[in-house]
């Protein structure tokens, strides 16, 4: 299994959308694992998908982090239909 890091940080301020697109290629069927950390010392939050999708059956995948509440430091990654 291959494996490539990569890391984006960003602060977003209440109410603020941040969007990244094709932060992650991927060849179909491959899957990609995403992790957030809140602030430095937070509970790492992982994630995986399919960028490219997983075949006809699989359409590709879209990763979305949604954050709840930066007082309590909680999120959580879905994944939408993508194109």
């Amino acid at each position: 299994m291959e494996r490539f890091d990569a890391q984006l940080d960003v602060e977003v301020a209440g109410g603020e959308t941040v969007v990244r697109r094709e932060f992650v290629t991927a060849e179909t069927g491959d899957i990609v694992t995403l992790e957030a950390l809140l602030g430095e010392t937070g509970e790492r939050i992982r994630f995986q998908f399919l960028p490219a999708g997983g075949g006809e059956d699989t359409p590709p995948e879209v990763a979305r982090l949604t954050f709840e509440s930066g007082v309590e430091a909680s999120a959580s990654w879905t994944a939408t239909a993508g194109t």
